[in-house]
């Protein structure tokens, strides 16, 4: 079979494998369409080490070929998504009911060969059935996840308006799910406005456009206004710093900052922690999906 690998950060080669056989529990998947994550991009560029080499792609939707012993017969000929990660429920985060933190994670196209292949492995237990959605459909079932994860842990009770900064991939998906699935208003930021009219057209009640860098008095001011005093919910998607200070700028009194977008882990950034404690404001995160 053919496959894309991961030889060094920066390069990635079209390579020949066999046709993986399936082992106990497992199943083979024809692979029908495998998206491209901005995870996969960072691990391209070397800011997420997996070993290598490496078949990347964790956004996967296949029909299964073939079975390995224990696998009940009715899965095979199943259109299926794949629910990428695995966690081992018993470190001391799976404990605590956080299986996203876990300390022994796995991973389709990081931990193990994904899905920029012809064919690939996948645990049984992973397969999520999807008969009624083209595969193009079926790939956004790991990014959904990882949204709604974030607004579980996240999202006020009040349903008060909320400000997602980057109108990316993710800053879109947010809006679609919080304006359409939430019925809450969403206020968007980037600095790209055919983004922002993307966005706009997934339901964002209003958009800014802002530079990348530099003072933006104006717009702070619109924003204050339009959050009345400032948004409670503020979610980063573009991991960008000048971002993050703006967003800890923006919120409003006891307003939570929620860190989504990815980050280079070499990356420092300065927040003054008086600007965060005069107004009881509350940074985290959301890192990934859960079953």
């Amino acid at each position: 079979m053919k496959a894309v690998a991961l030889t060094v950060p920066g390069k990635v080669v079209l390579v020949e494998r066999p046709v993986p056989a399936p082992g106990p529990s497992q199943v083979r998947l024809r692979v029908t369409a495998a998206g491209m994550c901005m995870t996969d991009k960072h691990i391209y560029h070397g800011h997420f080490p997996v070993p290598v080499p490496r078949v990347l792609g964790h956004e996967i939707a296949g029909t299964v070929e073939a079975l390995g012993t224990g696998v009940p017969s009715e899965w095979l000929g199943r259109q299926v998504g794949v629910q990428p990660a695995r966690f081992c429920g018993t470190c001391p985060a799976c404990r605590r009911d956080t299986p996203h933190l876990c300390a022994n994670f796995k991973c389709l196209g990081n931990t193990h060969d994904g899905g920029y292949a012809e064919y690939t492995l996948v645990n049984a237990d992973q397969l999520v059935a999807m008969p009624d959605l083209a595969p193009q459909t079926t790939i956004w079932l790991e990014p959904l996840a990882c949204v709604i994860q974030a607004l579980m842990t996240a999202l006020p009770v009040d349903r008060q308006p909320v400000m997602v900064a980057g109108a990316g991939t993710f800053g879109r998906l947010f809006t679609q799910v919080l304006s359409r699935h939430y019925g809450i208003a969403v206020g968007v930021v980037d600095p790209n406005q055919p983004r922002l009219e993307q966005a706009r057209a997934m339901g964002a009640a209003i958009t800014w456009h802002v530079p990348r860098r530099g003072a933006t008095p104006d717009i702070d001011r619109e924003i204050e206004s339009w959050f009345d005093g400032g948004p409670s919910l503020l979610i980063e998607t573009s991991g960008q710093v000048t971002s993050i200070e703006r967003m800890v700028r923006w919120a409003g009194p006891g307003g939570t900052v929620l860190l989504f977008g990815v980050t280079p882990t070499d990356i420092e950034m300065q927040i003054k922690p008086a600007a965060i404690f005069s107004r009881g404001l509350r940074l985290t995160a959301s890192a990934g999906m859960t079953p």
